[in-house]
This record gives C-alpha cells, sequence and structure tokens, in this order.
C-alpha cells in the first residue's frame, strides 16, 4: 500500500514516471529515484507471485513504467541516463544516476553495454561503495560477468582508502 501511496503522490496523472521537485521548485524525472521504483516493483511482482497473489495490475505497471522511463531519461546524443525536467530540459544529476538505471533493469541489453563503455571512462573516485556496489549488481542483470568483476576490482584498488572508513562495505564489495 505504501507503494501505491507513492504513485499517487509523485505520479498522479499515472504517466508511468515519478516526478519530484528540484531545490529551484522544478519538477524532474530522476534517474536514479526511477530506478529504484523499478527495482521495487519488480520486487513486488516476484514476492507476489511467490505468495500466489495476483499481480497483473503490477506488471502492467512495470511495463508502463519501463517503457515511459526509457522514453523520457535516455540521453541518446550522451549515450547515458539523465535527470529531466517536466519541460523535456535536461535537469542537474551526477554522474553516476547515469549508470544505476541498469540496478532498475531499465536499458535494453545494447544499451546496458553502452553504459559500460561509458562507465569505463567515469572517474572511479567520484564513485561511493554503495553506487559501486549497486552498478556492479546492474551489470550483474545483463551477465556482464567479466567486465563488471573487473571494473568492481579496479574500483576496489582504486578506492582503499574510502572502504577503509566503511568497514561494512568492505566486507560487501570485497566478495567480488
Amino acid at each position: 500500500s505504501q507503494h501505491q501511496q507513492l504513485a499517487q503522490l509523485h505520479d498522479p496523472t499515472e504517466t508511468g514516471v515519478l516526478w519530484q521537485r528540484g531545490e529551484t521548485g522544478v519538477l524532474y524525472a530522476s534517474a536514479t529515484v526511477q530506478s529504484f521504483w523499478l527495482w521495487s516493483t519488480q520486487t513486488l511482482i516476484h514476492l507476489g507471485g511467490q505468495l500466489n497473489q495476483d499481480v497483473t495490475d503490477l506488471v502492467l505497471t512495470q511495463e508502463l513504467n519501463l517503457f515511459e522511463a526509457q522514453a523520457l531519461l535516455w540521453s541518446e546524443p550522451q549515450q547515458r541516463y539523465a535527470n529531466v525536467a517536466q519541460d523535456g530540459s535536461l535537469y542537474s544529476s551526477s554522474t553516476t544516476a547515469a549508470f544505476l538505471p541498469l540496478f532498475g533493469q531499465l536499458p535494453t541489453q545494447e544499451i546496458a553495454e553502452q553504459l559500460l563503455v561509458g562507465l569505463l571512462e567515469v572517474d572511479p573516485h567520484t564513485i561511493s561503495p554503495a553506487e559501486a556496489f549497486l552498478i556492479y549488481q546492474g551489470l550483474q542483470n545483463y551477465h556482464i560477468v567479466g567486465p563488471a568483476e573487473r571494473w568492481m576490482r579496479d574500483w576496489q584498488e582504486l578506492n582503499l582508502e574510502k572502504l577503509s572508513r566503511y568497514p561494512y562495505w568492505v566486507m560487501l564489495v570485497s566478495v567480488y
């Protein structure tokens, strides 16, 4: 029910995209928020199936969400996902916002492979342990296993100091 309340609050017109207000008051769609929304809907579908519940509405919602988010958030010229203001202009976003849709299983296989190329060009120091873990999991969603493991090892080596401040993340990402 909280999932439905969130949708009603941030997607009142049922467009399949969650909108939020930025610091300047501009309504925008966040690639990060949409990624977690897609992941949570997929998780609810899985749990509902395990409990023999009718998840037809959730499946239809997920299909709409995937279609609308892909159409809105994918920037073909930049070859990455971006936050988008309601008027269609790009809205400021972090570098990692471009890659978190991998975790939400938003991109097609082809786009996921394009994102991997872009990810290899990003300064690893700009990616937090949590973001690295989610991006790694996202690459796994697309069976990009070898490159994902190499990327995670390289990220770990370049971020040993950062990891030492977060013992939990050391344990979590060290299994990869």
